[in-house]
């Protein structure tokens, strides 16, 4: 772009509306079920948990918002816009915006027991005036561009320029120490020679 913005593509991840049809599907076979317990007098109990897996997809739907989105977050000096489950650009001051970084972590146990641990990205809170809007890093159509978005962010944040996501890091980190057993190998393996 022209006037110095970068734009990261986003969209709704694909298994997202899986997992929404699944629900829709059981909410549907539910709902024959309820309708069934209703003519013939079931437990309560069961007529309950039959109408909260109906009202399943719903909850999800209402839920997830920081998973629904297409369109781009776009950076430039001094802004951030990113768009709204819907796809509306919400723009928001890069000196006034409050972003929050959560990574997510599923925890897989068994018994009572953790077994294992699995990333599914990092959600970004951004408010400023009372707007809010909640957006998760699986939304990016380049997964790979996780670490740059988030590198850009922080630089936007700071009144820096962002790079992109195809900016090469000439460096600028933390001098490299020198690795003593490989310059032993080195000098081992060119003695071979």
């Amino acid at each position: 772009m022209s006037d110095g913005a970068i734009e990261y593509p986003v969209r709704t991840p694909p298994l997202y509306w899986v997992v929404v049809g699944a629900l829709i599907a059981l909410a549907a076979g539910c709902a024959g079920l309820l309708l069934f317990g209703l003519r013939h007098a079931l437990s309560w109990l069961l007529l309950a948990l039959t109408a909260l897996v109906i009202a399943a997809p719903a909850l999800y739907l209402a839920g997830t918002r920081e998973y629904r989105v297409r369109g781009a977050i776009v950076l430039r000096v001094g802004s951030i816009v990113v768009p709204d489950h819907r796809g509306t650009p919400l723009g928001f001051d890069a000196a006034r915006v409050r972003m929050t970084v959560t990574p997510v972590v599923v925890r897989f146990t068994l018994l009572g027991i953790g077994i294992g641990d699995m990333s599914r990205g990092t959600v970004l809170t951004f408010e400023a005036a009372g707007t809010r809007r909640r957006l998760s890093t699986l939304t990016l159509v380049d997964p790979d561009q996780t670490a740059a978005l988030l590198a850009d962010l922080q630089r936007v944040l700071q009144g820096e320029a962002p790079r992109g996501p195809h900016a090469v890091d000439l460096g600028g980190g933390p001098p490299v120490e020198p690795d003593r057993y490989r310059d032993q190998l080195e000098r081992e393996l060119a003695a071979l020679d």
